[in-house]
């Protein structure tokens, strides 16, 4: 198993508790907003138009798994550079076995709808980057 693998293994399995949790935050808003569902579920969306997807432990496990995500192809960036001398494969034929690096939001929000599709439509409200980079162009 991959590295990455191992990484969105768990990702799934936090998210999905995460989902769960949200979930329950959001009917319990939509409940407590009024006595129409309609009317209700309306009044909860304009505080938070993403919709349950906006909950705090849904953004907590993205970023952390987003962060992770960066800190693995750095690594393997890392490891590619330091491995690669130019005369090293001189009269070789010229194969990349080094693993490829994955963006962040292609593992995490590309790679869903194939491991669980409903998930994938969940996160569907997930369209901000709660993401950022430092004055020196680094990931935060």
């Amino acid at each position: 198993m991959s590295s990455y693998d191992s990484l969105f293994r768990n990702y799934l399995e936090e998210l999905r508790t995460a989902r769960d949790e949200a979930m329950r935050w959001w009917d319990s808003l939509v409940q407590f907003a009024g006595e129409d569902p309609e009317s209700a579920y309306a009044q909860v969306r304009l505080r938070w138009p993403a919709g349950p997807v906006s909950y705090p432990r849904i953004i907590a496990v993205y970023r952390n798994y987003y962060l992770a995500c960066v800190a693995l192809n750095e690594e393997l960036e890392s490891t590619r550079q330091s491995s690669s001398r130019p005369s090293a494969g001189w009269g070789e034929d010229d194969e990349d076995d080094a693993p490829g690096i994955i963006p962040p939001v292609r593992l995490l929000l590309d790679g869903l709808e194939p491991a669980d599709p409903e998930l994938s439509r969940f996160m569907e409200g997930f369209v901000f980057s709660p993401i950022g980079l430092d004055v020196n162009g680094r990931t935060v």
